[in-house]
């Protein structure tokens, strides 16, 4: 099975699941942050509210830089464990 891949300034390649993988993250990021959003503006506690949301927000941000950061990485750990098996 052939995958399609891109070229990362790092000389590591993503993949199509990789992206697919990354988009999904950001979907679900972007879908949290909008039910966060419309209940934050119904609700008038909204300090904690807030706070709620900025949190959600970093930690939404903190899976999407890790996953992108150690996504070739990883690819080419279990590539090179596969080809040895």
């Amino acid at each position: 099975m052939h995958q399609t891949s891109e070229q990362l300034t790092n000389g590591f390649e993503r993949t199509s699941q990789e992206r697919d993988f990354i988009a999904g993250v950001a979907e679900m990021f972007s879908s949290v942050l909008s039910k966060v959003a419309a209940r934050f503006v119904r609700d008038q506690r909204g300090a904690t509210m807030l706070e709620y949301g900025l949190l959600v927000g970093l930690v939404a941000i903190a899976a999407i830089l890790a996953v992108t950061a150690m996504g070739g990485a990883l690819s080419t750990m279990f590539s090179n464990a596969a080809a040895e098996l």
